[in-house]
């Protein structure tokens, strides 16, 4: 019974040495997968991190994109600005140099054609030379220049360029009538009825003139701009 008794122990003894290995063997393999489980929880942390970063990178580069774009867009503005005041100032100064040219125009036609009509009615001379009538033109001169420079510019007011159109075709009539009867006048020819319809095709000239400046005082008025306020040495 003694032996029996002993195998028996040692047997239980077997078992308790095996399960006892057995469970340090689970133990370890629960210790290493704790181990590899924290190791991948920190991996995860610090993939974390890293993400978390980079969205506050990428959120901060958007913020300096959009800061950028905001000056960027705020410059684009100023500069059209900036542009557009340019381009009404310089409009502006067109138009107000051809209405100084258009008024001069006009005390230059009313000057010429004094001077056709009165070379008509000069004496003979008993010696047999003439007189030559001399139209300088330094107005029409003026005048041309202008419109030209409206015509290349262009004012953004069709009002103003159908009104210095009008007055030129106005302008083109007088003068070629002026130079008509001038050619005529050299020689004693001009008629009373030219001389009559020359002077009603000048006093039309304060009428053309009027109505000019009326669509000019509109197109200054819409621009801020105030004529009156100019001293002579500013015209210049």
């Amino acid at each position: 019974m003694a032996i029996v008794a002993a195998v028996i122990s040692l047997g239980m003894m077997a078992v308790a040495v095996w399960q006892a290995r057995s469970a340090k063997r689970s133990a370890d393999v629960a210790e290493a997968d704790l181990a590899e489980s924290r190791k991948q929880t920190t991996a995860a942390e610090q993939a974390a991190a890293a993400a978390r970063q980079q969205v506050a990178e990428a959120r901060r580069q958007n913020e300096i994109a959009e800061e950028q774009l905001r000056l960027a867009q705020e410059e684009l503005d100023a500069g059209q600005q900036r542009c557009q005041k340019e381009e009404s100032a310089r409009h502006v100064e067109a138009v107000y140099k051809a209405l100084l040219a258009a008024a001069e125009l006009r005390d230059e036609l009313r000057d010429d054609a004094t001077a056709v009509l009165e070379h008509q009615d000069r004496p003979q001379s008993p010696f047999g030379v003439e007189p030559q009538l001399i139209l300088f033109g330094r107005a029409e001169s003026a005048w041309d220049a202008a419109v030209n420079t409206i015509r290349v510019d262009k004012p953004s007011s069709p009002e103003v360029t159908a009104a210095i159109g009008t007055y030129d075709e106005y302008a083109r009539n007088a003068i070629q009538a002026i130079e008509g009867a001038r050619d005529k006048a050299e020689e004693h020819r001009l008629s009373m009825s030219a001389a009559q319809e020359l002077v009603a095709l000048v006093n039309r000239r304060d009428d053309e003139y009027e109505a000019l400046k009326g669509v000019c005082d509109e197109f200054f008025a819409a621009n801020g701009f105030n004529p009156d306020r100019l001293t002579v040495s500013d015209e210049s």
